[in-house]
Formats: structure tokens, sequence, C-alpha cells
């Protein structure tokens, strides 16, 4: 996989013999390789992404897609990788949020309510117009009251301790 070396090579064995019907022999195979090579990485990087894809994981599935475009943009399924790309980010960030509102519900459970807050405002910053960060919009005023309550409490129980 070192291509880039194997090339200087033997674009240094071209100049040096340019007519050698050895080295030409072996550009051409350097040549062949390189392309068989290239086009098992692209096939690998699509059985990825179809396993991804498979298991609803979202987020990979847009790392692998991205990786695609980028080293292999001449590959013929491209283009239409490039369309499906958008549901597969809309997918992830659907997966995220949902991941983050459950998140949430957990350290609510847990009385982690400073930590809940966190999570809230980042779901809210980073997804303004969902639902969820509506809902959440909603229920930050009485989590911070119950951070409120709690550090209260805690300087109570400090203060007479």
């Amino acid at each position: 996989s070192a291509w880039e070396q194997a090339d200087e090579v033997v674009a240094g064995l071209l100049k040096k013999y340019p007519h050698a019907p050895d080295v030409q022999e072996i550009a051409v195979n350097v040549q062949r390789e390189r392309d068989a090579f290239e086009r098992e990485h692209v096939d690998r990087l699509f059985l990825d992404l179809a396993d991804a894809i498979e298991h609803r994981q979202w987020r990979r599935a847009v790392e692998v897609a991205e990786e695609i475009v980028r080293r292999h943009p001449h590959d013929q399924r491209v283009d239409k990788l490039e369309r499906d790309l958008v549901t597969m980010r809309d997918n992830a960030a659907a997966q995220e949020r949902k991941e983050q509102e459950e998140l949430f519900k957990d350290l609510l459970k847990r009385q982690r309510y400073a930590e809940a807050v966190e999570v809230a405002r980042s779901v809210m910053e980073k997804y303004p117009g969902s639902p969820a960060a509506m809902e959440l919009m909603k229920l930050v005023p009485k989590v911070e009251e119950l951070v409120r309550a709690e550090k209260a409490k805690r300087e109570k129980t400090s203060a007479t301790g």
C-alpha cells in the first residue's frame, strides 16, 4: 500500500531507462496492482457501509460514506451515495437526539440534575427546531429549580455540619 513510494521508484526508473521493456512492464504492473488495490478497498468500504446501514449504525454509515466520497470520488456508485448521504445524516442526527434524550431521562432518574441540564442545553443548541428541543425547553426551568434546591440543601447541610 506504499503507492507513492512505488510511483517514485517507477518514475525514477522510467526517467533513467525510458525505453527499457522491463521498466515499461514494471510500470504497467505497478499501475495494475494499484488499481486492483483501490477496487478492493472501495469494495470493502461499501461492504462496511452496507453493514452499518443494516445495523442502523447511522454515524458509522455517515463516516464510511464520507470516506468513500473523499477517497474514491470517481467511483460510479458515488453519485447515488452522495444522494443517500443526506438521509444517512438525518438518521444519524435523529439517533443522536434520541440517545441524548435517553441520557437526559437517565440523569433525572439518578437525580443528577445539573448534568441533565447540560445535556438538554446541548440538544437545544445542536437541534434547535427539533421536537426534542421544544420539549426540553419546557423541562429545563423545572430541572434548574431542582438544581437550585439541591444546592441550597447542600449549603444548609454544610453550614450546620
